[in-house]
C-alpha cells in the first residue's frame, strides 16, 4: 500500500478519460454499432441518483462527525468534481431520455456524447473518491 498518497484536489485526468470514453461512444453510437442506448441511459441515469444519495449521506455523516475523519477528508477534495459528474449525468440523462434518439442527427450525438463525457466522469470520480478513502483509512499513524 502506498502511503505517500496524497489529494489531489483537480480532476484533470478524470477529464482526459472521460474526454476519450465521450468520443468512442459517440462515434459507435453514430455508426449504430450502440443498439441499447435506451436502456444505457436508464442505468447511467439510476447510477447517478444512487451516487447522489450516497454522496448526500456521506455529507451528512462527515458533517455530524469529527472534522477529520477519512470520508470528510476525501469528500473535501473530491466532492466539487464528484457533484459536477453527477449532476450532468442526472440533466443529460433525463434530457436523452426526452427526445427521439435518431441516430443520423448530430445534435442526438452530440447529446450522447456529452451524457457519456459526464456518466464517465462521474464513474471516475467515483473510484477516485473510494481509493481516497481507502488509502486515508489504511495509512493512519
Amino acid at each position: 500500500m502506498n502511503c505517500d498518497y496524497r489529494c489531489s484536489c483537480n480532476c484533470c485526468l478524470e477529464i482526459v478519460i472521460s474526454i476519450l470514453v465521450a468520443a468512442a461512444v459517440g462515434v459507435l453510437f453514430a455508426y449504430g454499432f450502440i443498439s441499447g442506448i435506451i436502456t444505457a441511459l436508464w442505468i447511467v441515469f439510476g447510477l447517478a441518483v444512487l451516487a447522489l444519495i450516497l454522496f448526500v449521506a456521506g455529507l451528512y455523516t462527515s458533517a455530524l462527525s469529527c472534522r477529520h475523519t477519512p470520508l470528510a477528508e476525501c469528500i473535501c477534495c473530491k466532492g466539487k468534481c464528484l457533484l459536477a459528474g453527477i449532476i450532468g449525468t442526472i440533466v443529460l440523462a433525463l434530457a436523452a431520455l426526452s427526445i427521439t434518439l435518431v441516430q443520423g442527427s448530430i445534435w442526438v450525438i452530440v447529446l450522447i456524447s456529452i451524457a457519456a463525457f459526464f456518466a464517465a466522469f462521474m464513474l471516475a470520480e467515483l473510484v477516485v473518491l473510494l481509493v481516497c478513502i481507502i488509502n486515508k483509512i489504511c495509512c493512519r499513524t
